[in-house]
């Protein structure tokens, strides 16, 4: 004990020392905690809510029309009772009064979405009856972002293909938008039956058609997935229509996340490493003013071991100090993450800390410090 007590008497009779490394130490885990805890919240987020970004159990994707056949070859397969929606999507230039801009335009059915809440700033909740009296004349709804890109207001009217469309409607919420910054182009939804008044879908057109189904609760929409998609390839034995299940659309999106989780990996890391290189300089400064206390300590017959395990003791200490004061900060910050970053997570994203992360973080602090010094 009598090695802690010195220990714990040079940190306090060198406070500032003591109190710089701790705050760079800290300053490193924090990032470190806040980052991975993101990541972690993003692939918890993906895995509650693929029902939703994907806005049904079921669905078939293709870039032409279905045939009929494919269409009862589909519908024969799925357990009853089952909920379908019809989506027609491609990318397309609109015109406004000044500018023009890329846009993903989305035709939909009076039942979307089959899961989640689509929400309009203007109007609320949207329901069938609503699609059915707004999106079956020449109107679309937009994201708000756009209508600052173009410099319209509700009311106004956009040119897309050989129509002209007006703006009825702005998104507030939107469940298949899970990640609205991994977008190519902001998203403009549209009735079904207007899709073919843009005289935009012609020979050559890059268009996805897709059939989507709700199917009962109980069934495995993973296996029922492989199933069509097998019996579709043996009955064509090269097929480009394509059949998934939410948790393989999750995966797809989840690809896409994996990128930013590396990116924001790499931040972390880095973040770690110059806290480090700090704390090491930091500790070789210190070190260079303690060499005639750890003399007359040898002299008056300490060993070189025990020398050494006071000062590994005093990183131990500062290194676990730093640990606690991040985990402080980040479970105080974490949960504002949503409000910082509301245009480009979902509104009902919920970041929480990781446990695994705080461990981890423990261990970097406690034992990883004096590593890096030593």
């Amino acid at each position: 004990m009598i090695w802690l007590k010195l220990a714990l008497r040079e940190i306090r009779n060198n406070y500032r020392f003591s109190l710089f490394f701790i705050f760079n130490l800290t300053l490193g885990l924090l990032g470190f905690i806040m980052l991975d805890s993101f990541k972690v919240s993003l692939e918890k987020h993906m895995s509650k809510n693929s029902k939703n970004i994907l806005t049904a159990d079921l669905a078939s994707v293709s870039r032409r029309p279905f045939t009929e056949k494919e269409i009862a070859t589909l519908r024969a397969k799925i357990p009853q009772p089952y909920q379908e929606s019809k989506q027609v999507r491609f990318f397309s230039m609109v015109q406004g009064s000044k500018n023009s801009r890329l846009v993903e335009v989305l035709g939909i059915m009076d039942n979307f979405p089959l899961y989640g809440k689509m929400v309009l700033k203007n109007q609320g909740e949207t329901s069938a009856e609503l699609i059915q009296n707004d999106l079956s004349a020449p109107n679309i709804w937009v994201y708000s972002d756009l209508l600052i890109a173009l410099g319209l207001e509700l009311g106004d009217q956009v040119q897309i293909g050989q129509s002209k469309f007006t703006i009825t409607g702005i998104i507030e919420q939107d469940p298949s938008q899970a990640f609205s910054t991994f977008g190519m182009a902001a998203r403009i939804y549209m009735g079904l039956e207007q899709i073919e008044k843009t005289g935009l879908i012609q020979r050559g057109s890059r268009v996805f058609y897709g059939h989507l189904f709700k199917i009962p609760e109980e069934s495995d929409s993973i296996a029922l997935a492989k199933e069509i998609q097998s019996l579709f390839q043996s009955i064509q034995k090269s097929t480009d229509l394509r059949v998934y299940s939410h948790r393989e659309a999750n995966e797809q999106v989840g690809r896409i996340l994996k990128y930013l989780n590396n990116y924001l990996g790499l931040i972390a890391l880095i973040a770690l490493f110059l806290a480090g290189v700090g704390a090491a300089y930091l500790f070789r400064s210190y070190l260079y003013t303690r060499f005639k206390d750890m003399a007359i300590l040898l002299s008056l017959g300490a060993t070189h071991t025990k020398t050494l395990g006071m000062a590994m003791i005093q990183l131990a200490v500062l290194g676990a100090i730093s640990a606690f004061i991040s985990m402080i900060f980040a479970y105080i910050l974490i949960p504002s993450l949503p409000f910082i970053l509301q245009e480009f997570i979902p509104g009902n994203f919920e970041a929480s800390v990781s446990t695994t992360t705080l461990i981890i973080a423990l261990l970097i602090g406690s034992i990883g410090s004096f590593i890096v010094c030593f």
